[in-house]
């Protein structure tokens, strides 16, 4: 966790130190906010003040933590945080987070198990954004924050795909 009057550069910090994407905000013991590797990055590339990173607070682009019960099924859990396009919810009572349920806990949960009837073509999406192994990065960028996504297929001059470039690997670019 983090407190509340900590700065971008603080928060910055802490994520890289921890090696952790996302840092729960603390106002007097109280947990009212969540801040993540992803809105920092947007913000970073995105924000055009003139202000250092240790002058801009972290409030200006945390988010509310979404609690819900211990008690919540899995297929209601990916509902909500498909529905409000978050990563994580926070499993606890208001305002006392007692851990954090991610996109990634429950992928790792169906990976361990969910039965081979079902194919990756069933689910996968069909319209994808791209880019080019020669591409500036600043175009990169500017395509993942026009379409809101956080990666992208990188093709090579022959048009097969060769990897994938993720927010986070721009994340760890800019600091």
């Amino acid at each position: 966790s983090i407190i509340k009057n900590s700065t971008i550069s603080d928060a910055i910090r802490m994520l890289l130190d921890t090696k952790i994407s996302r840092l729960v905000v603390v106002d007097n013991g109280k947990h009212v906010g969540i801040i993540t590797e992803k809105d920092i990055g947007l913000f970073l590339f995105s924000e055009t003040t003139r202000q250092g990173l240790d002058e801009i607070p972290i409030t200006k682009i945390m988010k509310p933590i979404e609690f819900v019960s211990q008690e919540i099924t899995l297929k209601n859990s990916a509902k909500i945080m498909v529905e409000k396009n978050i990563s994580s919810l926070a499993i606890g009572e208001k305002e006392e987070v007692e851990t954090i349920f991610t996109k990634s806990d429950l992928v790792n949960y169906y990976a361990e198990n969910i039965t081979d009837e079902k194919k990756v073509v069933d689910f996968m999406t069909h319209d994808y954004e791209s880019t080019h192994t020669a591409a500036p990065l600043y175009k990169v960028v500017r395509k993942m924050l026009e379409k809101k996504i956080s990666r992208l297929i990188v093709k090579n001059q022959n048009e097969e795909a060769v990897g994938i470039i993720s927010f986070r690997d721009l994340f760890r670019i800019a600091i």
